[in-house]
């Protein structure tokens, strides 16, 4: 089962106006937001299967390599949190085309993250951003 996003006129606007400045959001896991896989994530507990057991889904990765290759200019990739960092180091560690790129681990949004304040987060991420070169109005 998914989790899916919000289908808001705000997170509509929020998807346009981020595409329009070169920014481009992707999970590192294409599987990231079923159930199973987000509780093993979550927990960090990988669950023993077997051949019949269909309550675990593995991480599957996105074709993140595929990804730079067709957009060449791709020069940063941002992380939102450490799960996710670590996840593509698993990954993708080794890989030519990432050897290229500049990584860095941003707080994650979740208001479940509050060793740091909201205004910190936001300066974290407008610091990444005018880090990689994207103009903000």
């Amino acid at each position: 089962e998914k989790i899916t996003p919000p289908e808001s006129d705000n997170y509509r606007a929020l998807v346009k106006t981020t595409l329009e400045h070169g920014i481009c959001m992707w999970d590192v896991l294409s599987n990231v937001h079923s159930k199973q896989t987000h509780n093993k994530l979550r927990t960090g507990k990988r669950k023993a299967t077997t051949s019949n057991d269909t309550t675990f889904e593995p991480p599957k990765p996105n074709d993140i390599q595929s990804l730079i290759q067709k957009y060449q200019s791709l020069s940063t990739i941002c992380f939102i949190g450490a799960k996710a960092y670590k996840e593509f180091q698993t990954l993708f560690k080794g890989s030519e085309e990432m050897q290229t790129l500049e990584l860095c681990v941003l707080p994650s949004s979740s208001p479940a993250n509050c060793r740091i304040s909201l205004d910190e987060k936001v300066k974290q991420w407008q610091d990444a951003i005018l880090k990689a070169g994207v103009l903000l109005e």
